[in-house]
């Protein structure tokens, strides 16, 4: 092997260190991204007064007899927590819509399992889901949601 070849064969191992090097630094970059990505969305889940109330509220299993009333006689007006309710399940969709479009995985959002469940499976939430559908609102992120966490 003479000299020449050394010198090509020297270059391809650079550039093939090079080429990992920028994997990894483009691997890392990614992961530091989907983690603030993350952080955002906890910041605003628990940051967020309506949000917290509604998971409040879930939790407490209480707050949303005035909406149970409501869905029994069909009135339009709004009720407490109504609001709140709707922005969390809004919110819920939207991240929904970030595992859809890849943007985050289960695994970035396994840490919510337990919030979004919880607000999903409530009876009375779940009837309001209902209603909404029958109205023409569309949850389809947040089904998708709740699909790749059960």
């Amino acid at each position: 092997m003479n000299l020449e070849n050394w010198f090509d064969l020297l270059q391809f191992v650079c550039a093939l260190a090079a080429g990992g090097f920028a994997l990894y630094l483009f691997y890392i970059s990614n992961k530091e991204r989907r983690r603030s990505f993350m952080f955002n969305i906890f910041e605003k889940l628990y940051n967020d007064h309506e949000i917290r109330d509604v998971l409040y509220a879930v939790d407490k299993r209480r707050g949303f007899e005035a909406l149970e009333e409501k869905l029994n006689n069909k009135t339009i007006d709004e009720v407490p927590l109504e609001r709140a309710l709707d922005k969390t399940l809004r919110y819920f969709d939207f991240v929904g819509s970030l595992v859809r479009q890849k943007l985050l995985d289960k695994s970035d959002i396994q840490s919510m399992k337990l919030e979004i469940s919880e607000v999903v499976n409530y009876p009375t939430i779940k009837r309001y889901i209902d209603y909404h559908i029958e109205i023409g609102i569309n949850y389809n992120d947040l089904f998708y949601l709740k699909k790749i966490l059960d």
